[in-house]
């Protein structure tokens, strides 16, 4: 474990209790190959992509994980990556949904949305 990034994950993985690298590649849509990767410094330079979605699931900043900034990553809380977690998992099963859609279904579906976005009226 040599790079700032496989640090940076080992102090998160501890941090928020992660069971396993499957564990961890569900819930980023990374496969356990490439966590594995990164978690044992194997890969000396991940992909941006792979990093950010690490950073994301965690809601660190992508150049703060990448280098290794620990004091800020150490300001999240387990509670707000689990949120984080369920509103990604939210947005997923949405997108799903709507890519199961006809073009008539979304505009439903927009209208619907319009209408819990508009404030009611006093």
């Amino acid at each position: 474990m040599h790079t700032p990034a496989a640090r940076t994950l080992d102090y998160l993985w501890k941090k928020f209790a992660i069971k396993s690298e499957g564990d961890l590649s569900r819930k980023t849509g990374l496969t356990q190959a490439t966590i594995h990767r990164i978690r044992t410094g194997e890969s000396a330079n991940p992909s941006t992509r792979s990093l950010q979605k690490l950073a994301n699931f965690f809601k660190v900043n992508i150049e703060d994980f990448i280098v290794g900034n620990l004091p800020e990553v150490e300001q999240i809380t387990v509670k707000e990556a689990n949120e984080h977690y369920k509103t990604n998992h939210l947005i997923s099963q949405i997108n799903k949904k709507l890519n199961q859609c006809s073009e008539n279904q979304l505009k439903q579906v927009l209208q619907f949305v319009d209408l819990i976005e508009t404030p009611p009226k006093p």
